[in-house]
């Protein structure tokens, strides 16, 4: 019977990110998933990394570029694993890489359409009281037929801000929809905002005119994300 060599070079045993150097700064987000920052990388070291991680197996799922590829994001996975790339026109000499080994991306959905334009709203996220460090992160997401896309929100204090921004974007407070929530992880600059809209759904719409889907949760924090969202906003469940 033949036997194989064993091989002596362990170039593919290593990390992928290791191919990258040592990075400028790192941040762990707390459940597992870590943010590579690298100062004097550019969209062509990008690129070169989308290289390698195909030629190591992994699937390019998401490539988005914006003015003239002046900013650039990726998402590359493999089972479970995923990294986001991306690189930015105010500061395109840094490189920005989040991994993730616990991810589950959903599905491409079909497109929605409509006479609506499309539109993305980042929301201004103040210091205050609560929010000493201006921490948080939200977007509203209008999609073709009218409906929207909500990421994070801020803290509670944002709700104002977020259901305002609901309200221009829609044209009135009646029959705002919207068709997905992504909450990305359990603190409270992220979804804290997510009660009070929900109470303002309620009182905009008729009774029993509110429909609630169950919520999906992945990842390491589904059970945190979960429990605060049963004590803090039952409602919801």
């Amino acid at each position: 019977m033949m036997k194989h060599k064993k091989q002596s070079c362990n170039f593919f045993a290593q990390a992928p990110i290791d191919t990258l150097g040592a990075a400028t700064s790192t941040y762990t987000a707390g459940d597992g998933s870590i943010l590579y920052t690298y100062t004097g990388k550019t969209r062509s070291d990008l690129h070169r990394f989308g290289t390698l991680l195909q030629a190591w197996g992994w699937t390019l799922t998401s490539h988005q570029s914006v003015n003239n590829d002046t900013s650039v994001f990726e998402t590359y996975q493999k089972g479970n694993e995923v990294y986001h790339l991306y690189c930015t026109a105010d500061k395109p000499d840094r490189l920005r890489v989040a991994y993730s080994d616990h991810a589950n991306l959903p599905e491409s959905p079909e497109g929605t359409t409509g006479a609506f334009e499309t539109a993305v709203v980042q929301l201004n996220l103040p210091l205050t009281a609560a929010n000493e460090y201006s921490n948080g992160m939200g977007y509203v997401v209008r999609l073709a037929d009218g409906t929207f896309l909500i990421f994070d929100g801020g803290y509670v204090e944002q709700a104002d801000q977020i259901w305002n921004t609901l309200v221009k974007l829609h044209g009135s407070e009646d029959g705002i929809v919207i068709r997905a929530w992504c909450l990305t992880h359990a603190h409270g600059d992220h979804y804290g905002v997510f009660g009070p809209i929900l109470a303002n759904l309620c009182k905009a719409a008729d009774a029993g005119a509110i429909h609630r889907p169950s919520g999906q949760c992945i990842g390491r924090e589904r059970p945190v994300l979960q429990h605060r969202i049963a004590d803090n906003y039952p409602a919801a469940i």
